[in-house]
């Protein structure tokens, strides 16, 4: 091989081998693009959800008090109630 042809392959490679780098960040830039796109869609869907399961558990809570309150000799035999079947598993143990 003569020296004149080893530059010429030379840069060829190196000219190569850049494209083969431009290529390989511009697929990780879309990658990354769309993994963060759909990380945030996840979010979002989560956070939504999240404040449903909030906003139900409050209005239960709510409505528990509201109802305790009406009726407290039932709300009073109800715990009652609970804590005797709870005693009994416990027992069971």
């Amino acid at each position: 091989m003569s020296e004149g042809n080893v530059i010429p392959k030379a840069a060829d490679a190196v000219t190569s081998a850049r494209k083969a780098l431009d290529d390989v960040s511009a697929s990780v830039t879309q990658n990354t693009t769309a993994a963060r796109a759909t990380i945030e869609q996840s979010y979002k869907g989560s956070k939504e959800a999240l404040g449903a399961v909030v906003d139900r558990g409050t209005k239960a809570a709510k409505a528990t008090k509201d109802y305790a309150e009406a009726h407290p000799w039932i709300a009073v035999g109800a715990g009652v109630a609970i804590g005797i079947v709870i005693g009994a598993i416990a027992r069971r143990r």
